[in-house]
C-alpha cells in the first residue's frame, strides 16, 4: 500500500515537475501569496481592521461580541 502511494506520488511530481515554467509555478505561486498577504495585514497595531455590525436586537451577548 505504502509503496504504490509512494509510486503514484512520485510519477505525479516527475510530470507537474518536468517543465520549468510548471516548476516554477508551483514553487513561486504559493511564496507570492504568502508575500502578497503578509505585506497587506502588516500593520503595527491590531486594531486596524474595521469591521461593520448589524443585529435586529441589541442584547446583552450581541454588545458584548462587538
Amino acid at each position: 500500500m505504502t509503496s504504490k502511494l509512494a509510486a503514484i506520488i512520485h510519477k505525479n511530481l516527475t510530470l507537474a515537475f518536468r517543465t520549468k515554467t510548471t516548476a516554477f509555478t508551483l514553487i513561486l505561486g504559493p511564496l507570492t501569496l504568502l508575500l502578497l498577504l503578509g505585506i497587506t495585514f502588516h500593520n503595527s497595531s491590531p486594531y486596524s481592521i474595521k469591521v461593520g455590525v448589524y443585529s435586529e436586537e441589541y442584547s446583552p451577548l450581541a454588545t458584548s461580541v462587538v
